[in-house]
Parts: structure tokens; sequence; C-alpha cells
């Protein structure tokens, strides 16, 4: 059975990021695990590079990527392949992550 969430809540208001002046930040919050869609996160990226100004954020712990690298390490060497801007953080606690969400922000 599937549930569509916004059923029960109001459509959020489409903005129009790339007029916008502010940078916005991209923030993927948890292990970055296949199955949690870091791959996704980083097309995104990938996509919106030179259409919208961005600063984006993988925060979690690093897990194996495969038996020779991190995900994180996989990811960096991804970024800077690509030339995205991208920060690999560490688990943050709750003050730090409210602080990270300041601004124009987009949780994955």
């Amino acid at each position: 059975c599937y549930v569509d969430p916004l059923h029960y809540l109001e459509r959020p208001e489409i903005v129009d990021w790339s007029a916008a002046d502010d940078e916005l930040k991209l923030i993927f919050i948890g292990r970055p695990e296949k199955r949690k869609g870091p791959d996704i996160f980083f097309e995104i990226l990938k996509k919106l590079k030179g259409r919208v100004k961005y600063k984006a954020f993988m925060i979690g712990p690093d897990v194996p990527f495969n038996s020779q690298i991190s995900t994180k390490t996989f990811f960096a060497e991804e970024a800077k392949k690509f030339d995205i801007n991208l920060e690999l953080l560490p688990a943050m606690n709750d003050l730090q992550m409210l602080e990270m969400k300041r601004g124009k922000a987009v949780i994955f």
C-alpha cells in the first residue's frame, strides 16, 4: 500500500532557485549506502552544476563502498572528476545539524 504524503499536506510553493541571489545548500544526511540514494543525490548535483548556485554537503558516517575504498573516498573522487562543489562531513549532533539547515536548504 502506498500513501501519498501530499494527500495530507499542502503542496509546497514552487520557488525558482535559479533566479535567487543566495547560494542554496543541498544536504544529504545519513550513511551514504546505495539503498539511501547518495548516487541519486550526486546525479542531481551534476545536473544542477552551472544552473543553480549551490553548496553541497554529505553528512554522516563513512561506510565501505567496495573492498578497496570507502563511500566518502568514492564521492570525493567523483566530485573532483566532475568539478562538483561537495563537502563531506562526519555525523553531527542536533545543534550542529540545526546550524547546517539555516538559510535556503534542501535536505535529502
